[in-house]
């Protein structure tokens, strides 16, 4: 389950939480509050701060870059390199339509630009797609997506930031795929695969080998 950042599954994931600490939410002894929130279909990890102390020790380690988030995309089109950095600055364009993206590159000295920075490593490539690792340095909406798009490589399956015609219903093949929080007294850190649809996809076009 995602829980998108316009806020349209926030819903679907507060009855999720509901069914499955219902007694404690109602007690008051935990307060589910998303903190690592992903923009609707994208798969892989969410973050979910029970108390409010947890929810602030998440800000913290954000703000002060103690977040490490790691994704994994395919996309249309060859890397143009093993590994690169995108930093290629965003700005937000207000739009209503969902086809539309809505962070687009910018030159840096335009007004409202925010800096982003991207680490790519190519995975695989093969039929002119590439699975693609893709490290936030910066969190800037969109981010990977966007990048993305603005490199020549538009996301695979992306109704805003893909080939047009070629959104799925899917969404796009866009997946979170680690998260490393490190806190005063320890790091912690998750991993979660592809999920078991997306990966029968990745390894009928060669880019997932298992």
């Amino acid at each position: 389950m995602s829980c998108s950042d316009d806020g349209q599954e926030d819903h679907a994931l507060a009855l999720w939480l509901g069914e499955r600490m219902g007694e404690a939410i109602e007690s008051g002894e935990v307060r589910p509050e998303p903190c690592h929130r992903l923009d609707r279909h994208t798969t892989g990890i969410l973050v979910v701060g029970l108390t409010a102390q947890a929810q602030e020790l998440f800000r913290q380690a954000l703000a002060e870059g103690r977040v490490r988030k790691v994704y994994e995309v395919v996309v249309w089109g060859y890397a143009p390199a093993p590994q690169w950095d995108c930093r290629i600055p965003l700005v937000r364009r207000d739009t209503t339509r969902r086809d539309r993206p809505r962070m687009v590159a910018a030159p840096a000295d335009r007004k409202g630009a925010l800096t982003a920075h991207t680490r790519f490593t190519a995975l695989s490539c093969a039929d002119h797609r590439s699975r693609l690792r893709a490290e936030l340095v910066t969190g800037r909406t969109h981010q990977v997506r966007a990048h993305c798009l603005a490199e020549g490589l538009p996301v695979v399956g992306d109704p805003r930031y893909g080939r047009p015609g070629d959104a799925t219903g899917d969404g796009q093949f866009l997946h979170a795929q680690s998260l490393r929080i490190s806190l005063p007294d320890r790091s912690i850190e998750v991993e979660c695969p592809w999920p078991t649809h997306r990966a029968r996809w990745l390894r009928q076009w060669s880019l997932l080998q298992g």
